[in-house]
Protein backbone atom coordinates (compact mmCIF):
# COMPACT_ATOMS: atom_id res chain seq x y z
CA UNK A 1 0.00 0.00 0.00
CA UNK A 2 1.58 3.03 -1.14
CA UNK A 3 1.54 6.66 0.59
CA UNK A 4 -1.20 7.73 -1.66
CA UNK A 5 -3.84 4.74 -1.16
CA UNK A 6 -3.50 5.98 2.29
CA UNK A 7 -4.50 9.12 2.02
CA UNK A 8 -7.74 7.95 0.28
CA UNK A 9 -8.26 5.84 2.80
CA UNK A 10 -8.60 8.14 5.61
CA UNK A 11 -10.56 10.67 4.01
CA UNK A 12 -13.78 8.64 4.32
CA UNK A 13 -12.44 8.06 8.23
CA UNK A 14 -13.77 10.80 10.75
CA UNK A 15 -11.29 12.49 12.73
CA UNK A 16 -10.13 15.37 13.30
CA UNK A 17 -6.86 16.06 10.29
CA UNK A 18 -4.33 16.65 12.97
CA UNK A 19 -4.81 13.11 13.92
CA UNK A 20 -5.51 11.65 10.50
CA UNK A 21 -2.41 13.48 9.64
CA UNK A 22 -0.08 11.47 12.78
CA UNK A 23 -1.82 8.50 11.61
CA UNK A 24 -0.80 8.95 7.98
CA UNK A 25 2.64 9.84 8.97
CA UNK A 26 3.26 7.09 10.96
CA UNK A 27 2.00 4.39 8.44
CA UNK A 28 4.28 5.49 6.22
CA UNK A 29 7.24 5.46 7.92
CA UNK A 30 6.46 1.89 9.14
CA UNK A 31 5.96 0.86 5.42
CA UNK A 32 9.26 2.54 4.87
CA UNK A 33 11.08 0.30 7.69
CA UNK A 34 9.44 -2.92 5.87
CA UNK A 35 10.09 -1.99 2.77
CA UNK A 36 14.16 -1.29 3.25
CA UNK A 37 14.85 -5.43 4.20
CA UNK A 38 13.07 -6.18 1.57
CA UNK A 39 15.23 -4.29 -0.72
CA UNK A 40 18.32 -5.66 0.90
CA UNK A 41 17.25 -9.33 0.16
CA UNK A 42 16.44 -9.20 -3.31
CA UNK A 43 19.99 -7.77 -3.83
CA UNK A 44 21.44 -10.23 -1.65
CA UNK A 45 19.64 -12.59 -4.09
CA UNK A 46 20.84 -11.51 -7.24
CA UNK A 47 24.18 -12.11 -5.98
CA UNK A 48 23.18 -15.93 -5.71
CA UNK A 49 23.68 -16.51 -8.97
CA UNK A 50 27.24 -15.00 -9.61
CA UNK A 51 28.16 -17.00 -6.34
CA UNK A 52 27.36 -20.20 -7.64
CA UNK A 53 29.03 -19.66 -11.05
CA UNK A 54 31.94 -18.57 -9.11
CA UNK A 55 32.29 -21.47 -7.13
CA UNK A 56 31.64 -24.16 -10.05
CA UNK A 57 34.57 -22.46 -11.88
CA UNK A 58 36.84 -22.73 -9.04
CA UNK A 59 35.66 -26.27 -8.81
CA UNK A 60 36.75 -26.92 -12.17
CA UNK A 61 39.63 -25.07 -12.40
CA UNK A 62 41.10 -27.01 -9.06
CA UNK A 63 39.77 -30.52 -10.33
CA UNK A 64 41.42 -30.08 -13.73
CA UNK A 65 44.78 -29.44 -11.44
CA UNK A 66 44.21 -32.30 -9.68
CA UNK A 67 43.77 -34.66 -11.99
CA UNK A 68 46.61 -33.25 -14.01
CA UNK A 69 48.78 -34.32 -11.59
CA UNK A 70 47.27 -37.65 -11.16
CA UNK A 71 47.76 -38.73 -14.84
CA UNK A 72 51.51 -36.83 -15.30
CA UNK A 73 54.43 -38.98 -15.39
CA UNK A 74 56.94 -38.06 -12.84
CA UNK A 75 58.86 -40.91 -12.47
CA UNK A 76 60.20 -44.17 -13.93
CA UNK A 77 61.25 -47.74 -11.99
CA UNK A 78 62.17 -50.24 -13.95
CA UNK A 79 62.13 -54.26 -13.02
CA UNK A 80 64.68 -56.21 -14.96
CA UNK A 81 65.76 -59.63 -15.13
CA UNK A 82 65.17 -61.22 -18.53
CA UNK A 83 61.54 -59.74 -18.38
CA UNK A 84 61.27 -56.19 -18.22
CA UNK A 85 58.45 -53.99 -17.01
CA UNK A 86 58.70 -50.51 -16.00
CA UNK A 87 56.45 -48.40 -13.99
CA UNK A 88 55.20 -45.03 -14.68
CA UNK A 89 54.54 -42.95 -11.40
CA UNK A 90 52.81 -39.45 -10.57
CA UNK A 91 53.96 -36.82 -8.06
CA UNK A 92 52.31 -39.08 -5.50
CA UNK A 93 54.52 -42.29 -6.65
CA UNK A 94 51.56 -44.12 -7.82
CA UNK A 95 51.52 -46.08 -11.10
CA UNK A 96 49.90 -44.41 -14.07
CA UNK A 97 50.48 -47.56 -15.75
CA UNK A 98 52.77 -50.44 -16.19
CA UNK A 99 55.02 -51.37 -19.61
CA UNK A 100 56.34 -54.26 -20.30
CA UNK A 101 59.22 -54.04 -22.60
CA UNK A 102 59.51 -57.98 -24.00
CA UNK A 103 57.42 -60.86 -24.21
CA UNK A 104 58.51 -62.25 -20.60
CA UNK A 105 57.29 -59.10 -19.34
CA UNK A 106 53.76 -59.09 -20.54
CA UNK A 107 53.07 -62.79 -19.88
CA UNK A 108 54.07 -61.43 -15.67
CA UNK A 109 52.03 -57.87 -16.50
CA UNK A 110 48.78 -60.08 -17.42
CA UNK A 111 48.84 -61.96 -14.02
CA UNK A 112 49.04 -58.31 -11.86
CA UNK A 113 47.12 -55.28 -11.76
CA UNK A 114 49.25 -53.13 -10.32
CA UNK A 115 47.62 -49.52 -11.48
CA UNK A 116 47.25 -46.53 -9.28
CA UNK A 117 49.21 -49.03 -6.43
CA UNK A 118 51.61 -47.10 -4.72
CA UNK A 119 55.64 -48.09 -6.09
CA UNK A 120 56.45 -50.47 -3.02
CA UNK A 121 53.25 -51.83 -3.39
CA UNK A 122 53.25 -52.48 -7.55
CA UNK A 123 57.32 -53.67 -7.14
CA UNK A 124 56.23 -56.50 -4.21
CA UNK A 125 53.23 -57.82 -6.22
CA UNK A 126 55.12 -58.36 -9.62
CA UNK A 127 58.62 -59.64 -8.10
CA UNK A 128 56.38 -61.82 -5.87
CA UNK A 129 53.93 -63.01 -8.43
CA UNK A 130 54.11 -66.90 -9.16
CA UNK A 131 55.10 -65.85 -13.37
CA UNK A 132 58.05 -64.00 -11.81
CA UNK A 133 59.17 -66.50 -9.91
CA UNK A 134 60.32 -68.90 -12.66
CA UNK A 135 63.34 -65.87 -13.38
CA UNK A 136 64.62 -65.66 -9.99
CA UNK A 137 67.09 -68.48 -9.85
CA UNK A 138 70.35 -68.70 -8.32
CA UNK A 139 72.31 -66.77 -11.39
CA UNK A 140 69.14 -63.91 -11.83
CA UNK A 141 70.53 -60.23 -11.55
CA UNK A 142 67.32 -58.32 -10.31
CA UNK A 143 67.17 -55.12 -11.03
CA UNK A 144 65.60 -52.03 -9.82
CA UNK A 145 66.07 -48.90 -11.44
CA UNK A 146 64.76 -45.31 -10.75
CA UNK A 147 64.83 -42.35 -12.75
CA UNK A 148 63.14 -39.16 -11.65
CA UNK A 149 62.78 -35.02 -12.01
CA UNK A 150 64.78 -33.94 -9.30
CA UNK A 151 67.30 -35.20 -6.46
CA UNK A 152 64.64 -34.52 -3.80
CA UNK A 153 61.70 -37.28 -5.60
CA UNK A 154 64.74 -39.62 -6.08
CA UNK A 155 65.67 -39.71 -2.65
CA UNK A 156 62.28 -39.96 -1.04
CA UNK A 157 61.58 -42.75 -3.86
CA UNK A 158 64.47 -44.35 -3.18
CA UNK A 159 63.89 -44.32 0.29
CA UNK A 160 60.40 -46.25 -0.27
CA UNK A 161 61.66 -48.93 -2.90
CA UNK A 162 63.90 -49.72 0.32
CA UNK A 163 61.00 -51.04 2.38
CA UNK A 164 59.84 -53.55 0.07
CA UNK A 165 60.31 -57.02 1.02
CA UNK A 166 60.70 -58.09 -2.81
CA UNK A 167 63.79 -56.33 -3.07
CA UNK A 168 65.33 -57.32 -0.14
CA UNK A 169 64.36 -60.97 -0.32
CA UNK A 170 66.08 -61.35 -3.75
CA UNK A 171 68.73 -59.58 -3.34
CA UNK A 172 68.04 -56.87 -6.05
CA UNK A 173 70.09 -54.11 -6.73
CA UNK A 174 68.68 -50.69 -6.63
CA UNK A 175 70.38 -47.94 -8.79
CA UNK A 176 69.35 -44.76 -10.21
CA UNK A 177 69.90 -42.83 -13.24
CA UNK A 178 69.51 -39.56 -14.65
CA UNK A 179 65.88 -39.08 -16.23
CA UNK A 180 66.89 -38.03 -19.31
CA UNK A 181 67.76 -41.19 -20.58
CA UNK A 182 64.07 -42.21 -20.14
CA UNK A 183 62.99 -41.08 -24.08
CA UNK A 184 66.13 -42.44 -25.46
CA UNK A 185 65.50 -45.78 -23.69
CA UNK A 186 62.04 -46.14 -24.88
CA UNK A 187 62.88 -45.48 -28.36
CA UNK A 188 65.45 -48.19 -28.55
CA UNK A 189 63.12 -50.71 -27.11
CA UNK A 190 64.35 -50.74 -23.76
CA UNK A 191 63.37 -49.99 -19.88
CA UNK A 192 65.75 -47.23 -17.95
CA UNK A 193 67.55 -50.05 -16.07
CA UNK A 194 68.08 -52.16 -18.77
CA UNK A 195 69.17 -49.43 -21.18
CA UNK A 196 71.73 -48.48 -18.75
CA UNK A 197 73.17 -52.03 -18.71
CA UNK A 198 73.72 -51.90 -22.41
CA UNK A 199 75.24 -49.17 -23.30
CA UNK A 200 77.73 -49.63 -19.77
CA UNK A 201 78.37 -52.97 -22.21
CA UNK A 202 78.58 -50.88 -25.79
CA UNK A 203 80.95 -48.41 -23.55
CA UNK A 204 83.63 -51.59 -22.56
CA UNK A 205 82.90 -53.18 -26.15
CA UNK A 206 82.85 -51.14 -28.57
CA UNK A 207 82.07 -54.18 -30.94
CA UNK A 208 78.67 -54.52 -29.32
CA UNK A 209 75.49 -52.69 -30.64
CA UNK A 210 72.52 -51.04 -28.47
CA UNK A 211 70.40 -53.37 -31.01
CA UNK A 212 72.33 -56.48 -30.28
CA UNK A 213 71.13 -56.90 -26.75
CA UNK A 214 67.95 -57.40 -26.94
CA UNK A 215 67.33 -60.95 -26.30
CA UNK A 216 70.04 -60.88 -23.20
CA UNK A 217 68.87 -61.39 -19.60
CA UNK A 218 70.26 -58.64 -17.15
CA UNK A 219 72.90 -61.72 -15.80
CA UNK A 220 74.18 -62.09 -19.34
CA UNK A 221 75.02 -58.22 -19.58
CA UNK A 222 76.60 -57.92 -16.61
CA UNK A 223 78.50 -60.66 -17.17
CA UNK A 224 79.75 -59.94 -20.60
CA UNK A 225 80.85 -56.35 -18.95
CA UNK A 226 82.79 -58.48 -16.25
CA UNK A 227 84.58 -59.96 -18.44
CA UNK A 228 85.74 -56.84 -20.44
CA UNK A 229 86.98 -55.49 -16.96
CA UNK A 230 88.93 -58.80 -15.96
CA UNK A 231 90.49 -58.46 -19.40
CA UNK A 232 89.18 -62.12 -20.25
CA UNK A 233 88.85 -61.86 -23.47
CA UNK A 234 85.23 -62.19 -23.18
CA UNK A 235 84.65 -58.50 -25.08
CA UNK A 236 86.01 -59.65 -28.39
CA UNK A 237 83.99 -63.30 -28.32
CA UNK A 238 80.73 -62.27 -26.67
CA UNK A 239 78.80 -63.14 -29.68
CA UNK A 240 77.00 -59.97 -29.69
CA UNK A 241 78.95 -58.64 -31.71
CA UNK A 242 77.25 -56.46 -34.95
CA UNK A 243 77.61 -57.17 -38.39
CA UNK A 244 78.58 -54.22 -39.63
CA UNK A 245 81.27 -53.82 -36.86
CA UNK A 246 82.98 -57.53 -37.95
CA UNK A 247 82.79 -56.28 -41.80
CA UNK A 248 84.74 -53.53 -40.30
CA UNK A 249 87.33 -55.54 -38.77
CA UNK A 250 88.04 -57.49 -41.85
CA UNK A 251 88.33 -54.57 -44.18
CA UNK A 252 91.15 -52.94 -42.13
CA UNK A 253 92.93 -56.86 -41.62
CA UNK A 254 92.72 -56.39 -45.75
CA UNK A 255 94.29 -52.97 -45.38
CA UNK A 256 96.71 -53.90 -42.85
CA UNK A 257 98.13 -56.66 -44.78
CA UNK A 258 98.53 -54.36 -48.13
CA UNK A 259 100.41 -51.73 -46.17
CA UNK A 260 102.97 -53.85 -44.81
CA UNK A 261 103.55 -55.84 -48.31
CA UNK A 262 104.20 -52.28 -49.87
CA UNK A 263 106.71 -51.73 -47.20
CA UNK A 264 108.58 -54.78 -47.72
CA UNK A 265 108.70 -54.45 -50.90
CA UNK A 266 106.79 -57.60 -52.37
CA UNK A 267 103.74 -56.44 -53.47
CA UNK A 268 102.93 -57.42 -57.17
CA UNK A 269 102.17 -54.93 -59.73
CA UNK A 270 98.58 -55.03 -60.42
CA UNK A 271 97.80 -57.01 -57.44
CA UNK A 272 94.18 -56.27 -56.95
CA UNK A 273 93.86 -56.29 -52.70
CA UNK A 274 96.41 -53.66 -53.22
CA UNK A 275 94.24 -51.92 -55.71
CA UNK A 276 91.26 -52.03 -53.83
CA UNK A 277 92.58 -51.40 -50.28
CA UNK A 278 92.33 -47.70 -49.16
CA UNK A 279 96.38 -47.09 -48.12
CA UNK A 280 97.09 -43.66 -50.60
CA UNK A 281 98.97 -45.78 -52.99
CA UNK A 282 97.83 -45.53 -56.55
CA UNK A 283 99.42 -47.96 -58.28
CA UNK A 284 101.75 -50.77 -56.80
CA UNK A 285 105.25 -50.87 -58.13
CA UNK A 286 107.95 -54.10 -58.59
CA UNK A 287 110.67 -53.96 -57.05
CA UNK A 288 114.26 -55.53 -57.31
CA UNK A 289 116.78 -56.29 -54.68
CA UNK A 290 120.10 -55.92 -54.84
CA UNK A 291 123.46 -57.38 -53.46
CA UNK A 292 124.01 -54.02 -51.21
CA UNK A 293 120.34 -54.22 -49.84
CA UNK A 294 119.16 -50.89 -51.73
CA UNK A 295 115.65 -51.40 -52.85
CA UNK A 296 115.39 -49.99 -56.81
CA UNK A 297 112.27 -49.37 -59.24
CA UNK A 298 111.90 -51.14 -62.29
CA UNK A 299 112.10 -47.45 -64.56
CA UNK A 300 115.61 -47.34 -62.42
CA UNK A 301 116.92 -50.61 -64.76
CA UNK A 302 116.25 -49.22 -68.38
Amino acid sequence: MTGKRIGTAFEEVHASEELKNKTIDFLRGRMNEEEKPAVKTEKKNAFIPVLAALAAVICVVTGAGVYKTTVTETAYVSIDVNPSIELCLNKYDKVIRADAYNDDGAAILEGVDVKGDKCADAIDEIINSDAMSAYLGEDARLTVTVACGSKKDEERLRESIDTCESISGHGAYLQTVSSGIAAEAHDCGYTIGKYSAVRELCDENENVSIDSCQDMSMAQIYSEIEKCHEGEGGCEDSGVNSQNDTEGSVGASEDETCSEELDAGICEQSDSTCEEADTGYEECEAYDTHEDGEHHSESEHH
